[in-house]
This record gives C-alpha cells, structure tokens and sequence, in this order.
C-alpha cells in the first residue's frame, strides 16, 4: 500500500530489496585474517558481497577466503601500514571486479591510507560508496584497568596510548563524513567492545560488576551491525560512530 508523508506529500514506497542488503557490492576488508576481520569477511560473502580480504599474512587472508562461501573472494597480501602495498590492494581490487563499493577498515593501522588509497573508486560508486571505520568502546568510554590488566597479556596495557587511538579513528571517520559528504560518501565507525573467540571465565568475572548484556561479546555479534552501516538501509547515516557494546557505555 502507498504510503504519504504527511509533512513533505512524497509518496513512500516500501523498498523493493531486502533492508541491509549487500548482494554484489566488492567490499574490501582490511586485517580481513584477524579475528574481527576475517569474520566480517565471511559474512559478508554468505550475505553475497564480493570480498576482497587483505592481510599482511598472505597464507592467513587465503585460508579465510577459501571459507567465503555465497560470493567471489579475492585474497591480498599487503601491510596496510605500507603506501606501496596499499597501492598494489587498489590495483589488484579493480583487476579482479573493476569497482569498489565499501571498505571496512577492521585496524587502525593504515586506516587513513586505505581510505585515501580507495577514494576515487568510492567516489565513483556514489550511490553505494561508503568506508567503515572499526574502532573502540575505548574510544567512548575511559578504559578499565581492573579488566585489561597488562599483568595478563592483553592489548590495553597501555589505556591511554589505546583509547587516544581510538578517538583518532572516531575524528578521521567524522572528518571524511564530512568532508566528502556532499559527493555521495558515507563513511561511519562501528564501535565494538572487546572480541573474545571463546567464554574467558576470568575476565567474565572481572567484567561482572558492569551492566551487561548478560553474557560476554563474541565476535560474531558484530557482523550484523556491520552489514546494515555498508548497506542502503543506512543510506542517510554519516559521520555516526554505532556502539554495539553490550550496555558498556552506560558507565
């Protein structure tokens, strides 16, 4: 049934595709072999995107995309953190599918390379370009040092080293929204908490005075949340930074 605004009189059409729908969009996922990276990967494959997984573990990014399944995935060696490598990604990307669509930029290390790198291509696709920039709860909210204790081993022993980084990617997604806005590019950070593989009953504990969601994230909580930020359900959203954090931010 046709629908009107009553505000503006446009007429309203229920969208024609699924809402969050990716199907035949080239995204590259950079770090696509780590954790995070290598699980947007593969959904994004199973919800029919073209993958092109870049890491700087050659062997790594081919194992993930030999478990892409539902799309064509292309595997890159290249350090993201190195202009040349980040070149030969561009080029290879237009060689293998001639287009790019979205980025997901899963590490901050070479986040604004990238993005430079796979601009005039982004541009290109205006009705579908977009980047996403994966940061940190880190970079919303102060860094508990009773939970990410250096003692254990883990990436925050350094909270503000880490947390400043984190608000770097939230000012470098904001800037680039802004900036290139008016060309048809969407460029917004999907903040996640901690990625756990697997139940980490110390750190369950230590995590258990928060308000939570009830359980610990795992890392496939965030591929949902991913594919909506690089689809057209999302098409009037830039410069947004979406928590998906369990209730951390509530302090």
């Amino acid at each position: 049934m046709l629908q009107v605004n009553p505000v503006h009189a446009t007429p309203y059409a229920p969208p024609r595709t699924p809402l969050c729908d990716v199907r035949g969009r080239v995204i590259v996922v950079t770090s696509g072999a780590s954790l995070l990276g290598a699980t947007f990967a593969t959904a994004l494959g199973a919800a029919g995107a073209h993958v092109v997984i870049a890491d700087s573990d050659g062997a790594a990014a081919e194992r993930v995309a030999g478990n892409v399944r539902g799309a064509r995935a292309l595997a890159v060696q290249a350090d993201v953190s190195n202009a040349s490598d980040v070149a030969r990604l561009v080029d290879e990307t237009q060689a293998a599918f001639g287009r790019v669509n979205g980025l997901v930029n899963t590490t901050g290390a070479g986040c604004l390379h990238c993005s430079e790198a796979f601009m005039p291509g982004l541009l290109a696709s205006r009705d579908s370009g977009t980047i996403v920039n994966v940061a940190s709860v880190a970079g919303a909210v102060t860094a508990d040092g009773s939970s990410h204790d250096s003692s254990d081993g883990m990436i925050w022993a350094e909270p503000p080293a880490y947390s400043g980084t984190q608000l770097g990617i939230v000012g470098l997604t904001r800037h680039l929204a802004a900036y290139y806005g008016a060309r048809g590019l969407r460029v917004n950070a999907l903040v996640p908490d901690s990625v756990l593989a697997g139940p980490d009953a110390g750190l369950g504990k230590r995590y258990a005075w928060r308000p939570r969601a009830g359980r610990l994230e795992l890392q496939n909580d965030y591929s949902g949340a991913l594919q909506f930020l690089l689809s057209d359900a999302s098409s009037y959203m830039t410069a947004a930074c979406l928590v998906v954090g369990g209730a951390w931010v509530t302090g």
